[in-house]
C-alpha cells in the first residue's frame, strides 16, 4: 500500500488507531505510517529506533528531547535597564517555549 506522502497528520493517526496488525506486510504498512507522522510532526529523529542515545557516533545518536524553558523572572527592584534585559529574554522564551510545545504535542500525539 504506497502511502501519499501529502496526507494529514491527523488522518495517519486516525488511521493508525485500532488497527490490528495480522503479518509482516501489515507491520511494515504501520510502521511507514508512524514514520511518516512522526516526520511530519518533526519530532521522528526523538522515535527513530535506528537511533540511539549511547552512542559517540553524531550520525546515529539519538538527540535529546527539549526541555520545558523557565519563564525568566520580572524584575520588581529592578531599573529601566533590567526591564529590557527581562522583555529580551521573554522574547527569548516565548520561542523557546513555542518550539519545546510544538515538540511534546508532536511527542504526546
Amino acid at each position: 500500500l504506497p502511502l501519499n506522502p501529502v496526507m494529514e497528520a491527523a488522518s495517519i493517526l486516525s488511521a493508525m488507531k485500532g488497527e490490528k496488525l495480522k503479518d509482516s506486510p501489515q507491520w511494515l504498512t504501520w510502521f511507514a505510517k508512524v514514520q511518516l507522522y512522526a516526520v511530519q510532526k518533526n519530532v521522528w529523529d526523538l522515535c527513530n529506533p535506528d537511533l540511539t542515545s549511547s552512542t559517540t557516533d553524531l550520525a546515529n545518536k539519538r538527540p535529546e528531547p527539549l526541555q520545558e524553558p523557565a519563564e525568566p523572572e520580572y524584575p520588581e527592584e529592578g531599573d529601566e535597564r533590567d526591564r529590557r534585559i527581562w522583555r529580551d529574554r521573554m522574547d527569548v522564551y516565548k520561542v523557546k517555549y513555542t518550539r519545546w510545545e510544538k515538540q511534546a504535542k508532536g511527542l504526546s500525539d
